[in-house]
């Protein structure tokens, strides 16, 4: 009983080295192991167990995920003229394609494709709103220089073309003035 004592006590503290300050004293932890069978120390060591793998996942792993986001969206900002792909993403990041898809999607809800052409369309878009560059101009800058490849890409996702997205803010504009 006393090396079963120990070894639980063992297992106690390696499952929770990293929370060690809500452990017990040694003496509370043998006073109130007295009272109780092999079985239930068991059943508490893997309750634990099981408590700190939730703690740590919550803790430790996913604020990673997170500030993997966060550098995941910083890069596709700042390459958005580049062809963008998870190997040339992952290779400036040292972030795993596989770890990558799995951010993204947690994330955002879309895969790692959709979530590149969602920012350069939203790029496009703004470009579309607060700049006089011709639309060929646009599309290279989002990174898509294939000017028909980029209207049929602008479309689907506003459902416009990008001089009739254009168009239509420059007859609201004129609207506005007029009143």
């Amino acid at each position: 009983p006393a090396e079963r004592k120990e070894q639980a006590w063992e297992n106690v503290q390696h499952c929770c080295r990293e929370f060690a300050s809500f452990l017990p004293e040694r003496e509370v932890f043998d006073r109130e192991v007295r009272a109780l069978t092999q079985k239930e120390i068991q059943a508490w060591t893997d309750i634990l167990q099981a408590y700190t793998s939730y703690l740590w996942v919550n803790r430790c792993l996913l604020p990673k995920v997170e500030e993997s986001f966060e550098r995941i969206r910083q890069d596709v900002r700042e390459h958005i003229q580049e062809s963008l792909s998870a190997h040339s993403i992952g290779k400036r990041l040292h972030i795993p394609k596989n770890r990558m898809y799995e951010t993204v999607k947690r994330n955002t809800g879309l895969t790692l494709s959709e979530y590149i052409r969602s920012v350069r369309m939203e790029f496009a878009r703004e470009l579309l709103l607060h700049t006089d560059l011709s639309i060929t101009e646009i599309a290279e800058k989002t990174g898509i220089p294939d000017y028909s490849y980029f209207t049929k890409l602008f479309r689907q996702y506003t459902g416009k073309t990008p001089s009739a997205f254009r168009k239509g803010l420059t007859s609201q504009k004129k609207g506005e003035d007029l009143a």
